[in-house]
């Protein structure tokens, strides 16, 4: 148990794995905001990040989810639903921080069982028919066999891609957007759908901010192949999608009161203790990728080296195996793409696939340019 905070300390209802799996926690803070979070097991694959946390806020009679987990967990969201007193039939709302399947993955199922109102960004109701995920999940493979656990994966994104496409009447929002005493920001880079959800002196993070890793982010190349499905206002350039987008939603995120206790969607709890923090947590993302760009840089100065050599200089070993691959290597295109537009790399040799640094570090100026991610509204200070 993590010592007193000045947010209070969590109140563990009923304990479950060491990584939080199937736990469920009650959180009061020093506003006097009540909510509860359900640990709920990621199936279907390996996976280093523990649950996704369902967080459950009383509004209004009813209970509103924030995120509902890994499809096929379903049962494992409703036992603890249950071990807080509530049925799913309590379920008014679900709010949905983003349309990766480890955070709407139950969604259809609750919608069809409880009647719940379904609130997400707009982006996410024009990507519903998109099935993106798994054509980038395809590119991403370049040829690679996939293991089972891999193909399992895959046939999850597949059918869950199927079941949303018969959700009905997603109601959608956009940062300044209200729903009871939730306010919603708009913080794309993660995914160009993502929402940070303020109550009171709370922040739903969804996978913008995380304890002890980092979100894996979009690439900005992907906007043109979603182009085409997003609403019409977002189709006159890219705003949506890559590391740069990222960093700057980081920091607007980094400019709202040192006071709002952060709730993520992973690793609220794990390895036996919790891990609480605040939006200071931006900085020391942003701050990270900052250091990847130059390790990038330096493993390519004295010799150009192909994607593939350095994602072992980069990552541990025992996360480049299956869908760990694929999220590697993405990530690591996502870096050249800035570097390569900062012009402090180059593509050569035998098909351009070879990475050789220019020399430059141009990167540093390029992001110390560039502005917070636009707020509609006035930053909660």
């Amino acid at each position: 148990m993590a010592g007193v905070t000045k947010w209070l300390e969590p109140e563990v209802l009923y304990k479950g794995e060491s990584s939080g799996g199937n736990m469920v926690v009650k959180y009061t803070t020093f506003a006097n905001n009540t909510f509860y979070a359900i640990g709920v097991p990621i199936v279907h694959w390996r996976n280093p990040l523990g649950p996704t946390w369902s967080y459950v806020v009383p509004q209004n009679g009813k209970v509103t989810l924030v995120d509902t987990g890994m499809p096929g967990s379903m049962d494992l969201l409703v036992q603890g639903l249950n071990k807080l007193d509530y049925s799913i039939s309590d379920v008014g709302a679900v709010v949905i921080t983003h349309g990766h399947m480890d955070h709407d993955g139950n969604v259809a199922q609750v919608a069809q069982q409880s009647g719940a109102r379904i609130i997400a960004h707009e982006v996410y109701a024009k990507l519903l028919n998109a099935d993106l995920y798994r054509r980038d999940q395809q590119m991403g493979r370049d040829g690679r066999t996939i293991s089972p656990d891999m193909q399992q994966f895959q046939d999850s994104v597949s059918s869950l891609a199927e079941a949303k496409k018969n959700l009905k009447d997603v109601h959608s929002v956009v940062e300044g957007d209200r729903f009871g005493d939730f306010t919603f920001f708009y913080t794309p880079g993660h995914a160009a759908d993502e929402l940070c959800i303020l109550l009171k002196d709370i922040l739903f993070t969804g996978d913008h901010l995380l304890p002890m890793i980092t979100p894996h982010p979009t690439l900005a190349s992907m906007y043109e192949r979603a182009r085409e499905h997003l609403p019409h206002g977002y189709r006159h350039g890219n705003k949506y999608y890559g590391i740069k987008v990222y960093l700057q939603a980081l920091k607007k995120v980094h400019q709202m009161r040192k006071d709002l206790m952060a709730m993520p969607a992973h690793r609220l709890y794990f390895d036996d203790k919790f891990h609480i923090f605040g939006v200071e947590r931006a900085d020391e993302i942003l701050n990270h990728h900052v250091e990847r760009f130059g390790k990038i840089l330096s493993l390519t100065r004295e010799k150009p080296k192909l994607m593939e050599d350095m994602l072992p200089l980069l990552f541990q070993e025992r996360h480049l195996h299956g869908r760990g691959w694929y999220m590697a290597i993405s990530e690591l295109q996502a870096h050249l793409e800035v570097l390569k537009e900062a012009q402090d790399i180059e593509y050569v040799g035998e098909g351009g696939k070879l990475i050789r640094a220019t020399g430059t570090q141009n990167f540093l100026k390029l992001i110390e340019d560039l502005e917070p991610y636009e707020s509609l509204i006035p930053l909660p200070k």
